[in-house]
């Protein structure tokens, strides 16, 4: 059976996460979403990712990934013990 799932593997040319998840669904480990219940969990997705005009929580996330993301190009040499005045 190894043989066999590895062989289907190469021949599809298949990524590193596709194989686990194969081997997790023959081994039992992951339970099928069927196709009913995944359009339901989309749309549901799609309703959360809808911003509300006059919620203003959304301001304070895209501040802290804008932080975050400039965060990123800060070198540890760039930092010092001393604090600003």
């Amino acid at each position: 059976m190894r043989i066999e799932v590895l062989r289907g593997h190469l021949l599809a040319h298949g990524s590193q996460n596709s194989l686990r998840a194969r081997v997790k669904e023959i081994l039992g480990e992951i339970v099928s979403v069927l196709a009913e219940q995944m359009v339901g969990l989309v749309q549901k997705v799609d309703v959360l990712l809808e911003i509300d005009p006059s919620d203003k929580r959304h301001f304070f996330y895209e501040e802290m990934k804008r932080l975050i993301y400039a965060m990123r190009y800060i070198q540890p040499e760039d930092i010092d013990d001393e604090s600003p005045d």
